[in-house]
Order: C-alpha cells, then structure tokens, then sequence
C-alpha cells in the first residue's frame, strides 16, 4: 500500500536543502504513534542480525528549481510512502490529517492532502516492470588485501545487483514471517535494470 502526501509551506516557496531525505524520514517518524515510532526505529522487523524497517519513501515532487544550493518550491510538493505493514500508513495519515502543520525540518508547512494509491495489478504469471520512484543501491562489504573494508557498489548491469536484490527481499520475507519456502518460491525471480 502506498500513500501520497502533499505539502505546502506557510512561506511560499518551499526550502529544503538538496539532501533533504533525512528531513522526510524524520516527518515521518515524528508523526507516528510514538510507541510504533519508537519501535520501527530502534527495532523493526528481525532477521538474524539485521533490521528492516519495510517503508519506503520518495523525493519530493513539484514545480522546483536549485537556488544558491537549496531546492525551492515555487507550490505544493509530493511524496510518496510505501510500507507492507498498513499500521505505519494507518498511523502517519492520521496523525497528518489531524494536525493543522508539520515540520520538514526547519520549515512549517501545512498538510495539503493525504491520499491513498490504489494497489497496482499483479498477474503472478507474466513478468512485471518496475519503475522505482527513488534509485535502487546494491552493494557489498569486501576486504582490501591490506585488511581495510571496502564497499564495492554494484551497476545494476551486473549480474551480482540482481542477486543481491534478490537475497535481499527473500531476507525481508522471512523477516516479515513468509510461510512457505522462500527459496521455492522466489527460485525463479530475477531482477534487470530497462534496456
């Protein structure tokens, strides 16, 4: 499930440095319930050592430009948040549509519009394309021959960023408690980048 948030600051326009994505991701765990803030961030969903915490989130959207290093926007701007567990999409639309504004980082700005995305229709049977709203990173840890780590950031024109993406969403399967066999069920997925 998804939802679309729309924003509009007090003081037209909208300023936001060009890395903004912490300025989201704190929106969003601060309009939260705080008992499943609190635990989304510090624990999420479990999977051996790692932590997932299963939501996604956009850039901003809107009629913009780049002035003296800061992204303006000249009206209201979107984003969008995807999540596979509904509580969190449940709780951050009601906490936004009942406060009158929220803060994106230093900037008041009033909730203009929450909306619901309706899901996308899947055929199990046919391959599905994919566009991502944010780009996809797959990476491994390597050591240097001195000893060093080294993150080696993979082309998604190679076959190992198929893999790990691969790897990756069959961890968050049983993360979220998959019932069945994952590497069953997933033996055939693969992952490539438009041509």
């Amino acid at each position: 499930m998804r939802l679309r948030i729309s924003l509009a600051a007090e003081e037209v326009p909208l300023r936001v440095p060009i890395q903004y994505n912490h300025l989201l991701q704190g929106l969003i765990y601060n309009n939260l319930d705080q008992a499943l803030s609190n635990w989304l961030h510090e624990k999420g969903h479990a999977y051996g050592a790692r932590r997932f915490k299963l939501f996604t989130f956009s850039r901003l959207f809107g009629k913009r430009e780049i002035e003296n290093g800061r992204v303006c926007f000249g009206g209201p701007a979107h984003f969008y948040l995807g999540a596979v567990d509904t509580e969190i999409l449940g709780s951050l639309a009601e906490h936004l549509l009942k406060k009158p504004s929220v803060r994106l980082g230093t900037v008041e700005c009033r909730v203009a519009e929450v909306g619901v995305e309706p899901a996308p229709r899947i055929d199990p049977t046919n391959p599905v394309q994919v566009m991502t709203l944010s780009p996809i990173t797959a990476y491994s840890t390597l050591a240097t021959p001195d000893g060093r780590k080294k993150t080696y950031y993979y082309a998604p024109q190679e076959k190992e960023w198929s893999e790990a993406l691969i790897a990756n969403l069959k961890r968050k399967a049983r993360a979220l408690g998959w019932t069945t066999d994952v590497d069953e069920d997933l033996k055939e997925a693969w992952v490539r980048p438009p041509s």
